[in-house]
């Protein structure tokens, strides 16, 4: 029995990390994190509760950014507030002189990676208040640094 616990730990040694031992190291992190605050708050969590509220606090704070290999760590207003903060779509409000309103798509008129063409909305973004289509100028607008 000693001697396969040694051959064992030789063999352990000599291979490299793999992606199932980072998730085991990772959710080892966590249950010590639950037993950290355990012993800090003496009051006992279950683990799926912890890692969903934990989840619940980085869905708050928003998406991680996200930088390319390389790339050295500057502050969090490198990026557009487009491609940062949370955008949801609105109707343009009817006026009395026109009861369905329509502007220009701003990506489909000014993309530089597909032929322009002037395709009418009736929608845009509520923060940026920029018109957009709906599908798939929306998302393009608001995930795409050049569209």
């Amino acid at each position: 029995m000693l001697l396969s616990l040694a051959e064992h730990w030789d063999s352990s040694r000599e291979r490299q990390p793999s992606s199932q031992d980072q998730v085991e190291t990772e959710q080892q992190d966590v249950t010590h994190s639950v037993t950290d605050t355990t012993m800090v708050t003496g009051k006992r969590k279950k683990l799926e509760y912890f890692t969903f509220q934990e989840l619940r606090k980085l869905l708050k704070v928003g998406h991680p950014e996200r930088r390319g290999l390389g790339a050295s760590p500057g502050p969090p207003h490198d990026l557009p507030p487009r491609l940062t903060e949370r955008h949801f779509p609105r109707s343009f409000p009817a006026t009395p002189q026109n009861k369905t309103p329509q502007r220009k798509c701003y990506v489909c008129f000014y993309s530089s990676k597909r032929r322009k063409k002037r395709t009418q909305t009736r929608y845009l973004c509520r923060k940026c208040a920029v018109p957009l289509c709906i599908e798939p100028c929306f998302e393009e607008y608001h995930t795409l640094l050049n569209f």
